[in-house]
């Protein structure tokens, strides 16, 4: 169910109130893996390095250069920085501050940025490492844990155990980490509630302030999904995956970390504001091989293969050269945006921020969808805007779908 014709008529020309603004927020990818897991199609490079790292770091360079040169680049300091992957801290030594002195040249110093976030996977955790991120700048730590399960952890290929997740969570509070988010995994195959009931106990027992608790999308070209098509592996099924994702909610809840968007928790203060950026649709530049960015209207996704990237960095003569593809958004397109990635959070759309954006009320664009689909307890809308209630997380992209303009 799409908004009707009448609401389609209203996002046009002068009513349209622009975005075109500057982007405070930078994501850099670092492609490096020490092993692909199991369920992985993200865009990595694992095993040798060698010459790999040293080329990364040139190609990376080069797109920062051609970047300076646009007349929205980011002047610092900038508001957050996630550094991702892969995982960046299996980056050497030596490339890695290499790629810190790189950051700080082009965005200044990162203590004055207010959210320094790297993810890293526990096996790559080690007190050095913890007390040099400490000197960069870095303030908060992102670890890719997934389950606190030794047989799941071995069915996804994970390098990792149990013991080591939680030694990597102590030591980086040794360190002087306060800011430390896990991530965790449901709706693993062969998970049950049991086992997601012991990942949230072990994960409520650590010193985190945020926990990112996603379920596991089984992707066919992955190790996983093939296992999942000759049936040498069962998934979970459909219904279970809704229990086990009530009973998340439920247990975080008592434990004080309060949803704030559909996969992610918080203690109070520990919300991510780098992805609270992209979930209010903010500008912000991405840098890397497969990295995504959304600057001025404009919608881009790097190369995503390492070779053909440090290619493209070798003759870049403009940024768009590192581009795979692009898209200017409509005016049409930045509202379902808006929309999409608004009701992801438990707080939903609200009318101030809405209107402020676009110039107009939720009403003018979506008449009486609204209405409709409150009448059928779908959404939640009131005074202050517009959101999903809690027992329609599970299916939120069916609802999501209704606000489509174009269909």
């Amino acid at each position: 169910m799409g908004a009707d014709s009448r609401s389609a008529r209203f996002i046009s020309g002068s009513h349209f109130r622009s975005v075109y603004h500057t982007p405070r927020h930078v994501y850099v990818h670092v492609p490096f893996c020490r092993s692909r897991c199991a369920y992985c199609d993200f865009s990595i490079h694992a095993g040798r390095r060698d010459p790999w790292e040293e080329r990364y770091m040139k190609a990376l360079k080069k797109e920062l250069m051609l970047w300076q040169r646009a007349p929205f680049f980011p002047l610092p300091p900038l508001e957050t920085l996630y550094i991702g992957g892969g995982t960046p801290t299996e980056l050497s030594a030596e490339r890695l501050a290499d790629f810190f002195s790189l950051l700080r040249a082009t965005f200044g110093p990162l203590d004055a940025i207010s959210e320094v976030t790297i993810e890293a996977n526990p096996e790559t955790v080690t007190e050095d490492l913890l007390s040099y991120l400490r000197t960069t700048g870095v303030n908060r730590l992102s670890l890719g844990v997934q389950t606190f399960d030794d047989r799941l952890l071995k069915r996804l290929g994970r390098i990792h155990d149990a013991a080591r997740a939680s030694d990597a969570v102590h030591m980086a509070a040794r360190a002087g980490f306060s800011r430390i988010s896990i991530d965790l995994m449901f709706g693993l195959p062969e998970q049950t509630m049991a086992d997601v009931e012991r990942d949230l106990l072990m994960a409520t027992q650590l010193p985190i302030d945020h926990l990112s608790y996603y379920n596991l999308q089984i992707e066919p070209l992955t190790r996983l999904g093939r296992d999942v098509h000759r049936g040498t592996v069962r998934p979970v099924d459909e219904e279970e995956e809704a229990e086990m994702y009530e009973r998340i909610i439920e247990f975080l809840a008592h434990h004080e970390f309060y949803q704030y968007e559909l996969s992610n928790f918080a203690h109070p203060g520990g919300i991510s504001q780098h992805n609270l950026a992209y979930w209010t649709g903010r500008s912000y530049l991405g840098l890397g091989p497969s990295a995504h960015g959304f600057v001025s209207g404009m919608r881009y996704a790097n190369i995503a293969s390492l070779p053909r990237y440090v290619v493209a960095g070798e003759h870049a003569e403009r940024v768009e050269d590192f581009y795979a593809t692009k898209r200017v958004l409509s005016e049409t397109e930045m509202i379902e945006e808006f929309l999409f990635l608004g009701l992801r959070l438990t707080e939903g759309v609200r009318r101030d921020r809405f209107q402020e954006r676009f110039g107009r009320s939720l009403e003018d664009v979506y008449g009486d969808l609204l209405s409709r689909l409150a009448a059928r307890s779908l959404l939640i809308y009131d005074d202050t805007g517009i959101r999903l209630p809690k027992d329609v997380y599970f299916i939120s992209n069916e609802v999501m779908q209704s606000f489509l303009l174009t269909v």
